[in-house]
């Protein structure tokens, strides 16, 4: 996929309203970040409306430190496309700094049917979707996430490459795993390497 731009916004002053907890796993302590409604409208508009028209899903804020008005925002748009019937929504990740945001090249979200649930995957860095569709689906047959979908849950997963060509690295459920479509004695994909709780 072809990624955009950075796009940068001069935000206004002032602190003000509420934001809902970033739900990324983390070993850093973050706070909620509360966005005034000009902020929020302006993101929206930047990172959804201008280039996918539509409007935002859900606009998350959050800081690293209570003491300064720096601030981190995901910002997800509602959907714009489907692939294979599944919606694709865009994300992107922005940063307030100095009373100014930026916004980094966002990606896309698509929605994977595991059984009777669904994951929300991101795709991160040009990954091949049918090929991360098929490590997503491999994974949970294999019983991996099995406690959080039994449990209701649907967490989110990103997928990316990893440190050698022939290896996707997959974040899900507080999972860290590296799979490799090099597999000269068993099936692929192949699981190379799962930490929990590692990033």
């Amino acid at each position: 996929m072809k990624r955009a731009p950075s796009i940068v916004l001069a935000a206004a002053l002032g602190v003000c309203g509420s934001a809902q907890d970033v739900r990324a796993l983390t070993l850093i302590p973050t706070f909620p970040a509360a966005l005034t409604a000009a902020e929020k409208a302006a993101l929206e508009r930047l990172v959804c409306k201008d280039t996918h028209h539509v409007p935002a899903e859900g606009i998350e804020a959050w800081s690293y430190d209570r003491a300064t008005a720096n601030a981190s925002a995901d910002v997800l748009c509602r959907s714009h496309e489907a692939i294979a019937g599944k919606p694709v929504r865009y994300f992107a990740r922005c940063e307030r700094k100095e009373k100014s945001w930026s916004c980094q090249s966002g990606d896309i979200e698509v929605l994977v049917s595991v059984g009777t649930r669904e994951l929300a995957v991101r795709w991160l860095g040009g990954i091949d979707r049918t090929w991360g569709v098929k490590v997503i689906e491999k994974l949970v047959a294999d019983g991996w996430f099995r406690k959080e979908l039994d449990a209701g849950e649907s967490p989110q997963c990103d997928v990316g490459p990893g440190s050698a060509p022939e290896w996707v690295d997959v974040k899900c459920a507080g999972w860290a795993i590296t799979v490799s479509s090099w597999c000269p004695q068993e099936a692929c994909p192949r699981i190379v390497s799962a930490h929990w709780g590692t990033y």
